[in-house]
């Protein structure tokens, strides 16, 4: 049977990191998984988004929606006025709705799975903004229940979403973030790249939106308590987001001091050789849902210094480090002793070999058979 899948593609279209990188892989793979299948991509544009991250081929199996309105205003409309507009009048009918991200448009009658990438805004309130908090809180629940299945990214977030959610086990099913395959081909940047984006030979890394949660404020104490920065400085690779000037401020003074490198912008195809090339990743984030940076690090053969927190543990296995995010004094041991740390070819192969369990195809797999299973009923 043919079954005509309706997606919340938004995130794949216009987000660049995080839960867009997460879509569009999903999505990739969905499409291509096989031949009898119909996708109907909705997305709503973003005002705030420089372009779209996101080429689906297209063909008779597959439509791109644009809809008429803002991914600001569907927001308005369907998750904080809670206006039942049918995604039908814009994108035809389907079988089954299906989300990459937290919430999806209404079609009533029709059964649905969305996913929740964390349950941040209720265990770690504070790391989020006040409006994001007050929206997530009334949405998620909402659409959670809604539902009739819950996809998360780890099994950390499984535990959540049910304890504190209430969602029956039955309802939730895990899909997890995969790693790229060039990420295990990866190869340090060579010298003219460096050298182009005046990056030194050797340098610690840190990934990722520079917001509170990410805990770069912590990490930067460390790195000046360490006393490495000198000849070992730390690259920060991302964007500021909410909550950044505290945080930008503490890095221009050790940009100034030659401890810190800033790169605002790196394109995603560099990413394999940027994390090859460090010598160490730095992820003491104060709490993630799976943790990207940690596998994808890990994939590239290189050590990770990360946090506590249960997905984090869960992803990093006994290959990453790990430390408590409040804790700078021990952040800066780990940071000493990883800077003195010689990884062997056979350290190399080991951390690849433990992030191969994170693939992809098999997340993939779970939703087309979640998918199916829903169309059927």
């Amino acid at each position: 049977m043919c079954v005509k899948t309706l997606v919340e593609a938004s995130a794949a279209f216009h987000q660049g990191a995080g839960i867009g990188r997460y879509a569009r892989n999903i999505l990739t793979k969905l499409i291509n998984a096989s031949d009898d299948e119909e996708w109907v991509l909705v997305r709503a544009p973003d005002e705030r988004a420089a372009a779209s991250y996101f080429d689906p081929a297209r063909s008779n199996r597959v439509k791109v929606v644009t809809l008429p309105f803002s991914r600001r205003n569907a927001d308005r409309l369907w998750f904080r006025m809670r206006v039942p507009v049918d995604i039908r009048l814009f994108g035809g009918r389907g079988d089954v709705v299906y989300s990459p991200d937290f919430t999806a448009p209404p079609m009533l009658g029709v059964r649905r799975m969305i996913t929740v990438h964390d349950l941040a805004f209720v265990t770690h309130p504070c790391h989020t903004t006040e409006a994001l908090r007050r929206y997530l809180e009334g949405a998620v629940p909402r659409e959670v229940a809604r539902a009739d299945k819950v996809a998360v990214v780890s099994q950390a977030t499984r535990k959540d979403v049910v304890r504190l959610l209430g969602v029956p086990e039955d309802k939730v099913v895990v899909v997890a973030n995969g790693v790229d395959d060039r990420f295990y081909q990866a190869a340090p940047l060579d010298g003219a790249a460096r050298k182009r984006l005046r990056l030194p030979e050797r340098y610690l890394l840190m990934v990722g939106t520079i917001e509170p949660r990410k805990n770069h404020l912590n990490a930067m104490r460390a790195l000046e308590r360490s006393q490495v920065g000198q000849h070992l400085p730390l690259v920060i690779a991302g964007r500021p987001g909410w909550g950044h000037e505290r945080t930008m401020e503490e890095a221009r003074r050790l940009v100034d001091r030659g401890l810190v490198h800033l790169l605002d912008y790196f394109p995603d195809e560099g990413l394999p050789g940027l994390y090859a090339g460090a010598k160490a990743v730095l992820y003491p984030s104060w709490t993630e849902g799976f943790g990207l940076p940690v596998v994808e690090a890990l994939a590239s053969g290189t050590p990770v210094v990360t946090g506590t927190a249960p997905a984090l543990r869960e992803v990093g296995g006994d290959e990453a480090v790990y430390v408590d995010p409040g804790d700078v004094e021990g952040l800066a041991d780990r940071i000493r002793h990883v800077a003195e740390l010689e990884s062997s070819d056979a350290d190399r192969a080991r951390r690849q070999e433990w992030t191969r369990r994170f693939s992809w195809d098999t997340s993939t797999s779970t939703v087309i058979e979640s998918l199916k299973t829903l169309s059927r009923r």
